[in-house]
């Protein structure tokens, strides 16, 4: 699993999660992977213990798949946290970090909860769409049958999990993310403007705002490839898009 100041979407939800139950009173502690050697270690963020463990993140330096891969010091900051704790927070079932996790809560008898973020992704690569499957039929159909609940965020990732893995609906919780609404509101049109010239955008024109890493799964190949005359594409994110 990724955290920020990681990019990603998945990275956020784990952190607002973390904090909010903090907030409820719980001790939270987060095992994540440092993408900065400076990281590496302890420190206490909003509340939250955050261990970040060595990795290997070539897969997502040349392919753009956020997937790494930890080694003994992961496999022991993993297996004293597992221990310590009372519950066991997974986010998705295609991490590295999400199978051992998996396999220390059941050596040691560990509840589980499952945040499953994704279904299937379609990707360009057809060996990487049949690694997404074989990892689903090893360890997600495991690590579903072993959690207490899973949380989805979408209609679409529920009935991948109840009609493609066969996992009993009444395990399911379907939310929807929330937004911080002191964070993202209306502003005035004076604001825009002002926001608009800090940024170097055209004032009278339609802006079209994508945001994410770009790779192929996130569609702004298609967005960029969508670009008009009549519109400005704004793009936000890591990665390189296509050459005009």
């Amino acid at each position: 699993m990724n955290y920020p100041p990681h990019t990603g979407g998945l990275e956020l939800v784990a952190q607002k999660q973390a904090e909010s139950a903090r907030e409820a009173g719980h001790d939270v502690t987060v095992v994540t992977f440092a993408h900065d050697k400076k990281l590496l270690g302890t420190t206490n963020e909003n509340g939250v213990v955050v261990k970040r463990v060595f990795g290997l993140h070539f897969f997502e330096t040349y392919f753009g798949i956020p997937f790494s891969l930890g080694g003994l010091g992961m496999l022991r900051t993993l297996h004293t946290q597992v221990q310590e704790a009372d519950v066991v927070h997974i986010h998705d079932v295609l991490y590295m970090t999400s199978w051992c996790a998996y396999l220390f809560a059941r050596i040691y008898h560990r509840p589980i909860i499952l945040t499953q973020h994704v279904a299937l992704v379609d990707h360009p690569s057809r060996i990487v769409t049949l690694v997404q499957k074989a990892v689903y039929r090893v360890f997600g159909k495991r690590i579903f049958q072993s959690s207490e609940a899973i949380i989805v965020y979408n209609s679409i990732v529920k009935k991948y999990l109840t009609v493609g893995m066969g996992v009993p609906l009444h395990k399911i919780l379907e939310v929807r993310n929330g937004i911080d609404i002191h964070r993202y509101t209306r502003v005035s049109a004076e604001k825009k403007n002002e926001l608009r010239e800090k940024l170097g955008l055209p004032l009278h024109r339609a802006l079209v705002l994508f945001v994410g890493r770009f790779v192929p799964k996130k569609g702004c190949k298609e967005l960029y490839e969508a670009r008009d005359a009549s519109f400005e594409c704004v793009f936000v994110g890591p990665g390189t898009l296509p050459s005009p």
